[in-house]
């Protein structure tokens, strides 16, 4: 769990597997967060500045996939902690209204909502919205 060490966190970067690059990036003692190194998430990235968490807004099906965190300690430079996350995208409310929702799966863990997050006590952090 971050939480114990959450003072001591120096980068965190987000990666989207299907991707195959770092689609977002916090550096919590700097004063911005960068999210918009893919033109394919323009706009719908947000870092929480309260636990770091991933938010995906405006999901789309090609969303889905495998996304990892991996998160520089300053405390242990040369060893940072990785953190994997499945997100499952699937439809919500009426057909055709163009809304939908999501679900991150952590292997050997529960599911939660629409973004996904660093562990705290073993499940991801999730906001929605």
């Amino acid at each position: 769990a971050l939480r114990p060490v959450a003072r001591d966190i120096v980068r965190i970067l987000w990666f989207s597997e299907q991707r195959g690059t770092h689609i977002a990036e916090a550096k919590p003692q700097g004063p911005a967060f960068n999210v918009n190194f893919l033109p394919y998430f323009s706009n719908r990235l947000a870092i929480h500045a309260g636990n770091l968490s991933l938010e995906i807004r405006d999901l789309r099906r090609e969303d889905q996939g495998p996304y990892r965190a991996v998160v520089d300690i300053a405390s242990d430079p040369t060893n940072p902690r990785a953190f994997s996350y499945e997100l499952s995208v699937r439809g919500r409310g009426q057909e055709g209204d163009g809304s939908s929702g999501g679900t991150t799966h952590r292997p050997g863990g529960g599911e939660r909502g629409t973004s996904t997050g660093p562990p705290a006590g073993g499940a991801p952090l999730t906001t929605a919205g």
